[in-house]
């Protein structure tokens, strides 16, 4: 098993692709830590052993982690949209202004890993 979620170079040049800017990393430390949070065990099990809560902490921890310039809230949603997406949980089209607010609040602590795991449960295709 990977010890991150997605690959950080992979991670790093899908915020490239919103920037478009050669300097969008502030701290890769902070990114790694986001990307492998979901994936921590104990004893050899995973500690957050569904898909879909690791799918919200991934977008919870890449929101707040604050490891690139700009983008940091779209980079979260599209690598646990993609997450989910791996592992069969498909998000139907969702109106842009309900993840604007879905990705301000996570950014703002309003809501965490439960609560987007709810919230992204009710958007299954």
């Amino acid at each position: 098993m990977s010890e991150y979620c997605l690959d950080p170079e992979d991670v790093i040049e899908l915020n490239l692709e919103f920037l478009r800017h050669p300097f969008n990393v502030l701290d890769r430390v902070e990114l790694e830590g986001a990307l492998g949070a979901p994936l921590r065990t104990f004893g050899g099990e995973l500690l957050v052993p569904s898909a879909l809560l690791r799918g919200a902490m991934l977008i919870e921890r890449v929101a707040n982690a604050h490891a690139f310039i700009d983008a940091n809230k779209r980079t979260a949603w599209v690598c646990g949209v993609s997450y989910l997406e791996e592992h069969g949980f498909i998000i139907a089209r969702v109106p842009d202004n309900a993840v604007v607010d879905l990705m301000v609040d996570v950014a703002n602590n309003a809501i965490v890993t439960d609560g987007i795991a709810v919230w992204l449960a009710a958007r299954f295709a």
